[in-house]
């Protein structure tokens, strides 16, 4: 007969082991299920209403409005960085329950001059933040109209 080579035993090794790695690898995705399934609360983004009513979408818009516009007061009234920047983190916050399919671009550019107000608040640009919160605000106004011609 022929010796056996170096790859032969590999082989062989390999195929005892092979069923033990398949099984390890089965417990593996059985444990990732397990573990999406008993914490499916994590993925949900912060402040989203599931299944939000009319008037929770009502109010979210009106008061994202409402501190969209306070913010700017702030701005125009020159109140110190740290209360505008307070008072945008509130209209973010808000921002989130807005949950209305047919508003996400509105929704989207809003925040995305929002998100700029506050880089350019945490830089001490207050002419470039105040520039992007009236710009939020059109926007915001823009989503709350189209929200009501539905």
């Amino acid at each position: 007969m022929f010796p056996l080579r170096a790859n032969h035993i590999q082989k062989i090794n390999n195929e005892v082991n092979l069923p033990m790695f398949k099984i390890k690898q089965l417990f593996s995705a059985l444990l990732v299920l397990c573990a999406l399934s008993v914490f499916p609360t994590l993925s949900q983004a912060a402040g989203k209403i599931e299944n939000a009513t009319m008037e929770e979408v009502i109010y979210a818009i009106n008061t994202t409005i409402e501190r969209a516009e306070k913010s700017l007061e702030l701005l125009n009234g020159g109140a110190p960085n740290e209360e505008v920047l307070d008072m945008l983190k509130e209209t973010k916050q808000i921002h989130k329950e807005i949950e209305v399919t047919r508003l996400g671009p509105l929704k989207g550019r809003a925040a995305s001059k929002m998100k700029k107000a506050r880089n350019a608040m945490k830089k001490g640009d207050r002419e470039k933040a105040l520039k992007n919160v009236e710009a939020g605000i059109e926007y915001y106004y823009k989503l709350r109209k189209k929200f009501y011609d539905f």
